[in-house]
């Protein structure tokens, strides 16, 4: 059970209760698991908030808007695992079922689109999940070279007995945009071969079929919304790892993956909200990724690795600020570089850092436009120092550095740099720490966004500007925590 109110204004009243139960057991060369997993929590909501308010004194820099937003979810889980090691092979099964549920209140443009009852729209999401994974790598023999053979099966369905988003005023519900019962499936198959040629080369290809369904039944006056679809797509892979040449290693990795669109999108023909002819979006977006680079051990308890990538995709999804959520975009492409060193100066110390520099575009543009909050430059430090039972502590900083909030790039984001630091004492099934966040009460941004929104008195058409959330001040945090 956790409570915490925050440092806001507002008082977060967030209560959490969390719940872990697992029970193993083996029977030769099977291992099997059962494993019980619950979630609640409810909260009240300090969304981001308009710039303007805090330069103009209206509101604290931790202060907020709308003081009715919040919410309340839960997630319960069954899962049942099982291992099974051969003298050549291994299969594994994971099954799972659960529920999960939403009921989220928001408002980020307040007065905007409703100058009477304002803004506020609640979310619901209600479903249940079940799903299966069986997987099996076995030891073979291709074209006379060792390797070894893994192929599998996974299944996800989601029965959805309604999500929704309603027009709401102080989480009291005015009008229904949208609410739907949903049926969406994901069966796929993937196989992959990994071959040792010789003692500097080890190749890995494999490829992934993908079947969508999805089923989607209008509750909301709008039938015109219902309807079903089906897509599929196949994604090849391959890999290659060059070496150890003096404790380093080249590696190249190439493949095809994709996301899919909301299940709503994929069967839409009416805009909910004005009753308008609108297009579908594509089930399923394909993307292509490459990647090049090097591992190395060569330094004496350093291990570092560099690595060079590209990402292209065909739609991009694009956060939409008056209503929260996030819409199908145009095709971008995505470059950067990551580099990663780890040192072990001694056995109970170690320092660590890990830097992307990445650029994302969209694509099959007149003019240069960047993707809205992609970060350019992050950057993530430490040194932690310990054994596995008795004192121990670390200090760590994350800096992330000025992203474009619009393509633009005319209105850009705060950089941020900061430090946490932890202490504590642990024995075998218990630990005690005390926690720094924030070291230096950095005036940082969590999340940052550039769209219209208006407070009354404020002209019918909105304001552009800059919409924050703060990161939490300096705060202290200490802990007990118990394994058994």
């Amino acid at each position: 059970y956790n409570y915490y109110d925050g440092p806001w204004v507002l008082e977060e009243d967030a209560e959490r209760i969390n719940g872990f139960l697992k029970y193993y057991w083996e029977s030769g060369v099977n291992r099997y698991s059962l494993t019980g997993m619950i979630y609640r929590g409810e909260w009240t909501s300090t969304d981001q908030i308009p710039s303007r308010l805090v330069r103009n004194g209206t509101i604290d820099r931790l202060g907020f808007v709308d003081p009715t937003v919040g919410g309340d979810s839960d997630r319960y889980s069954l899962s049942f695992d099982w291992l099974h090691e051969g003298d050549d092979s291994t299969t594994e099964v994971n099954a799972y079922v659960g529920r999960y549920a939403l009921d989220l209140y928001s408002n980020f443009t307040y007065f905007l689109s409703d100058p009477v009852n304002g803004d506020q729209f609640n979310q619901v999401d209600d479903r249940i999940f079940a799903g299966l994974r069986v997987a099996n790598t076995r030891d073979n023999e291709l074209f006379g070279r060792e390797g070894k053979f893994n192929v599998g099966l996974q299944s996800h369905h989601d029965f959805i007995d309604e999500v929704g988003l309603h027009q709401t005023a102080a989480r009291r519900r005015i009008a229904t945009v949208r609410s739907d019962e949903v049926y969406e499936m994901n069966v796929s198959t993937f196989a992959s071969q990994e071959l040792i040629l010789n003692d500097w080369l080890k190749i890995n290809t494999g490829v992934r079929a993908d079947l969508y369904h999805f089923d989607v039944t209008s509750l909301s006056g709008l039938p015109a919304n219902s309807g079903n679809d089906t897509a599929a797509m196949v994604n090849p892979k391959f890999g290659a790892v060059f070496g150890p040449w003096n404790d380093t290693e080249l590696f190249f990795n190439w493949g095809g993956g994709f996301h899919s669109n909301d299940a709503r999108g994929v069967t839409l023909s009416v805009d909910p909200a004005t009753g308008l002819p609108a297009p579908s979006v594509t089930p399923l977006v394909r993307q292509w990724g490459t990647e090049v680079g090097a591992r190395t051990e060569l330094l004496e308890g350093v291990t570092s690795s560099l690595s060079l990538w590209h990402l292209e995709s065909e739609s991009e999804l694009l956060y939409v600020g008056d209503a929260g959520t996030n819409e199908p975009g145009p095709a971008t492409e995505r470059y950067g570089i990551e580099w990663a060193v780890y040192w072990h100066p001694s056995d109970w110390i170690q320092i660590d850092s890990e830097l992307a520099v990445s650029e994302a575009r969209f694509r099959n543009e007149p003019v240069d436009r960047f993707v809205e909050n992609a970060v350019p430059i992050a950057l993530s430090a430490g040194i932690t120092a310990g054994r596995e039972t008795g004192p121990y502590g670390s200090l760590r900083a994350r800096y992330f550095s000025s992203r474009p909030l619009t393509a633009d790039e005319s209105v850009m984001s705060r950089d941020s740099l900061v430090f946490n630091a932890r202490a504590g004492y642990r024995r075998e099934n218990w630990d005690v720490y005390v926690e720094l966040l924030n070291l230096f009460d950095t005036n940082a941004n969590d999340i940052e966004y550039y769209y219209e929104s208006r407070l009354a008195g404020e002209p019918a058409a909105g304001i552009p500007d800059t919409h924050f959330h703060p990161m939490e001040p300096f705060t202290i945090r200490s802990g007990v925590t118990w394994y058994w």
